[in-house]
């Protein structure tokens, strides 16, 4: 991606807050939603899906499977938000094998921090 347009995409993701995602939102609209490619959100998708054990329980199971066509959640967003941020600086085979192998990162993509950053940011707002 030339210098440019990674700058522009780094730039609307750190625009975009936790309270901007809405409750329900199809794929598609969450790709435009960050400026990105349908086909790069569902690449990360599928690292995020085997990986973060919480992000593939938000889906319902359908005849004992889960069923992924259904819109992404708040948390779901939330999770691909961050990881396609961190992905701007780290090459994607190194961001599956950071996932997988630290803990950290895994409790950073938790529903628990999730709820805990949803929580601040609306107590600033209504702060404000």
């Amino acid at each position: 991606m030339e210098t440019a347009k990674k700058d522009a995409l780094k730039q609307k993701l750190e625009s975009l807050d936790v309270t901007d995602f809405p409750r329900q939102l199809s794929k598609t609209k969450f790709a435009k939603m960050l400026g990105v490619t349908r086909k790069t959100l569902m690449e990360y998708h599928d690292i995020v899906n085997v990986v973060i054990p919480e992000f593939k329980q938000q889906y319902p199971i359908i005849n004992d499977e889960v069923d992924t066509h259904y819109h992404l959640n708040q948390y779901q967003q939330w999770v691909l938000w961050k990881v396609i941020k961190t992905a701007m600086d780290t090459p994607r085979c190194y961001l599956r094998k950071q996932l997988i192998t630290d803990p950290r990162q895994k409790a950073d993509l938790s529903y628990r921090a999730f709820s805990r950053e949803l929580n601040q940011s609306r107590r600033t707002v209504y702060a404000s």
